[in-house]
């Protein structure tokens, strides 16, 4: 069975419900937790050769789709193909395919490097479940050749950040030249896309903070020193901050109980709000940072303020 004969079988199957135009797709049950209120999200873009991805926002299972899933809804007629640069996931890695991006055993030299990097960044010596919710990559060359492929020139010497959709980005740890940040996508992916999200669950019978930021580090500045409860740190990986309100409406975040907090760098000198996208939610305010130029700094180096 060919890629393009697989993903319409899929969506034929009537067990997704399209909830974006760029290919994204809720179904109502997690074969891995058993949850019933869509909080999983299938990636099938006909439109190329990338794999069919998954991403449970309840128990954070995510991965190549793989036959476990086929299993669990009694599918029998649907072969999975193997993709071209991408580790096909056996029956056998099915209870492992929550991905475990970093190993405490086994990757000590980059948990040492990513402690004595965040500290050196914004002043806190992380702890290891902190590394885990940064999404902080073990294992890059491992990660490059089963998830990604392509070469591995330019992957050592850099902290490795996991993006929302299996791309990863990488920051020289020595350098602050203008090829600091390095970003490793699917041979396949002709997106580039991607948003970073610090792995952290929020309550949701109480109000929830969506703070939307630019960059890998200043949510992680935000996470420490933004004095922040139950909430939701996103980087935009850009100045686009509406794709981190377009990725929490599609996450079904929003409503009275939500406040979106949008924290700008000082050299953006406008922020513009889609008036839709405002009536989503309990309000949304725009801050930034009256010392330094974004987030990622020390605590002595914020002062937040609010500019709307």
């Amino acid at each position: 069975m060919n890629l393009g004969e697989y993903k319409r079988k899929l969506i034929d199957t009537g067990l997704f419900r399209k909830v974006s135009g760029k290919g994204q797709y809720v179904c109502k049950s997690c074969p891995y937790c058993g949850d019933t209120k869509n909080h999983f999200y299938v990636l099938i873009c006909q439109e190329d050769d990338s794999p069919v991805l998954f991403n449970c926002f309840k128990c954070n299972a995510k991965g190549i789709l793989n036959e476990k899933f086929m299993e669990y809804f009694g599918i029998d007629d649907i072969e999975i193909p193997k993709y071209k640069g991408h580790r096909r996931i056996r029956p056998s890695d099915s209870q492992s395919v929550v991905m475990e991006l970093i190993d405490k055993e086994h990757d000590v030299d980059m948990i040492n490097n990513a402690y004595a990097y965040i500290h050196h960044r914004v002043g806190v010596v992380p702890s290891f479940d902190d590394l885990i919710k940064f999404q902080i990559i073990g294992n890059p060359i491992q990660y490059i050749q089963n998830y990604l492929g392509g070469d591995l020139k330019g992957t050592k010497d850099r902290l490795w950040f996991r993006l929302n959709n299996g791309t990863i980005i990488g920051r020289k740890m020595d350098s602050d030249d203008g090829f600091r940040w390095k970003k490793r996508t699917p041979v396949n992916d002709v997106t580039d896309a991607g948003i970073y999200i610090i792995k952290k669950e929020i309550d949701p019978s109480q109000t929830i903070n969506v703070c939307v930021c630019e960059g890998v580090m200043d949510a992680i500045g935000l996470y420490y020193h933004g004095n922040i409860n139950n909430g939701v740190f996103i980087a935009c990986m850009g100045r686009d901050y509406m794709i981190g309100i377009r990725h929490v409406i599609s996450t079904g975040i929003f409503g009275d109980s939500v406040i979106v907090r949008i924290f700008k760098d000082n050299d953006v000198e406008f922020v513009r709000i889609n008036k839709v996208y405002s009536k989503l939610f309990k309000k949304i305010e725009i801050y930034h940072n009256m010392i330094s130029k974004d987030f990622g700094v020390p605590e002595s180096q914020i002062e937040i303020e609010k500019c709307m």
